[in-house]
């Protein structure tokens, strides 16, 4: 059966529209995608060929493409930290972190050889009496 209109919709028994769809469903993921950059343009490219056949060309045969131009992923950067150990010659590389200032150490990079700490006994003391004594 014949239909008096051709459409998008329903050329290609409507496997058109549905690339169409698709490719709109992509270009608004890629734009609430919060590692793309917002202000780019998406572009949604429909492509109809039409070629008629030269013995008759009443019968033109129809290909069509999809395609979509989407916004690139941001991409991301850190700082590092690379210094060296002067006494063993061991090259050490750290990602710098939010807050920390170059050159900061932390306690793990300190090696103690101290005796630990021993727990107080549970004797309160009053200072006022050992003032006046």
């Amino acid at each position: 059966m014949h239909k008096d209109r051709l459409t998008f919709a329903s050329l290609c028994g409507g496997a058109l529209q549905e690339r169409i769809d698709r490719a709109m469903k992509r270009a608004a993921e890629n734009i609430v995608d919060p590692n793309t950059d917002p202000s780019k343009p998406r572009t949604i490219t429909v492509k109809v060929k039409m070629k008629p056949n030269t013995d008759d060309p009443e019968d033109v045969e129809v290909s069509a493409e999809v395609s979509t131009q989407l916004a690139p992923e941001l991409g991301v950067k850190t700082s590092l930290f690379i210094n060296k150990n002067l006494q063993t010659g061991d090259v050490k590389i750290i990602e710098h972190q939010r807050g920390e200032i170059k050159g900061q150490l932390d306690f793990s990079d300190i090696e103690t050889e101290e005796e630990p700490i021993e727990e107080a006994q549970n004797e309160v003391i009053d200072f006022r009496r050992a003032q006046e004594g």
